[in-house]
């Protein structure tokens, strides 16, 4: 099974200046744990930037910070640091094992998925489990 037949088309994309609130906000909306954030105006898909997903917001919350006072780009996972991706990513033509792999390897919940023309999508660890669903 390859990781193109599992990935997540939908993503959930804020911006990197838009605050927690608003973040929680969406992923309450969309029902999702998990968000690609971007820089770049409205209706333009700038570069991923980092992902933010609910641990961040519990983080925020639990120091009692206000959520609409803080941006994404504060509290994500960024990208591209300084010239290393720590945002764990794989290729759509890979597979489903190595998806698992690279999940318990950098100790996360999901995978940004990227393919020929750039990235795809995103692979959580409940569509894994849904490949192996009988």
């Amino acid at each position: 099974m390859k990781v193109k037949e599992f990935v997540r088309k939908d993503v959930l994309e804020v911006k990197c200046d838009e605050n927690l609130q608003e973040v929680l906000n969406k992923m309450v909306e969309k029902d999702t744990t998990f968000a690609v954030v971007r820089r770049g105006e409205e209706g333009w898909k700038g570069e991923i930037c980092g992902v933010i997903t609910d641990k961040e917001i519990f983080s925020a919350i639990a120091s009692n910070k206000d959520l609409t006072k803080i941006k994404a780009e504060e509290f994500m996972h960024a990208c591209q640091l300084t010239g290393i991706n720590p945002c764990a990513q794989i290729s759509e033509e890979d597979s489903i094992e190595d998806a698992i792999r690279v999940m318990l390897l950098n100790g996360v919940d999901a995978l940004l998925v990227y393919g020929v023309t750039g990235f795809v999508g995103v692979i959580t660890s409940r569509d894994i489990l849904r490949a192996y669903k009988k």
